[in-house]
C-alpha cells in the first residue's frame, strides 16, 4: 500500500513540475500583454553599454521610451551590454534572466 502512494506523490510532483510556468515565462506573458497598450516595449534599442549600474540603465531605459518602471536603487552591479536593434521588452526580459531579478508587474 505504501509503494502506490510513493508512486502517486511522485506522479503528481513530477506532472506538476512538468506543467507550470517558470517565472521568466510568466513575465514575458505579461510583457507581450504589456506590449499591446505600452508601444515603447515594441521600440527598438541600438546601445552600447559600460559602466552604468543596473539601476541607472532601468530607469534611463524606461524613460526613454516612456514607460512607468521604478528600479530599486541598490541596483548597484555595473552593466556593460551592446544591443542592436532589439526591443525593448526582450532588453527587461534579459536583464531579469541574467541578474535574477524580482519583478512584480501593478496594473500598467
Amino acid at each position: 500500500m505504501t509503494f502506490k502512494r510513493i508512486i502517486l506523490i511522485i506522479v503528481i510532483v513530477a506532472s506538476s513540475a512538468c506543467f507550470s510556468q517558470s517565472g521568466n515565462q510568466i513575465f514575458d506573458d505579461k510583457l507581450n500583454e504589456l506590449a499591446k497598450t505600452k508601444k515603447g516595449l515594441n521600440e527598438s534599442i541600438r546601445i552600447d553599454l559600460t559602466g552604468l549600474t543596473l539601476s541607472e540603465f532601468i530607469s534611463t531605459l524606461a524613460e526613454e521610451h516612456q514607460l512607468n518602471v521604478s528600479a530599486d536603487p541598490e541596483l548597484d552591479q555595473l552593466v556593460t551590454s551592446n544591443f542592436f536593434d532589439v526591443n525593448v521588452k526582450d532588453v527587461f526580459l534579459f536583464l531579469v534572466k541574467t541578474y535574477d531579478l524580482d519583478v512584480e508587474i501593478v496594473n500598467n
